[in-house]
């Protein structure tokens, strides 16, 4: 159905929505407007995606790395973290099982 298509109906593959023309010529959707809904969409979807893989905020995505210590039980790991990285002195055996806690989700 190669060509076969009429000239007013024309097809955004990036968006899968089909902008129809009327018989004046005058487009009833404008593709700007489109592409910015799109991309509205489409930053809501990442942002909600990021949240609930447990990243600090949804624009920046971390690497796996960094991701190591948001996991479910995220509050109580950074506690952990922090109070072994701000006092040193007590090396006590909670310090290690702190840091790696939140690897298991």
């Amino acid at each position: 159905m190669k060509g076969k298509t009429p000239k007013s109906v024309l097809e955004d593959s990036a968006s899968n929505v089909v902008m129809v023309r009327n018989e004046l010529g005058l487009r009833i959707r404008c593709r700007q407007e489109l592409t910015k809904a799109d991309r509205a969409r489409r930053s809501l979807w990442v942002k909600s995606s990021a949240n609930r893989h447990g990243s600090p905020s949804g624009a920046e995505s971390p690497g796996r790395k960094a991701m190591r210590g948001y996991g479910p039980a995220s509050q109580l790991v950074k506690s952990l973290v922090g109070a072994t990285q701000l006092g040193r002195k007590n090396k006590s055996k909670e310090a290690p099982a702190g840091a790696g806690g939140g690897s298991s989700n």
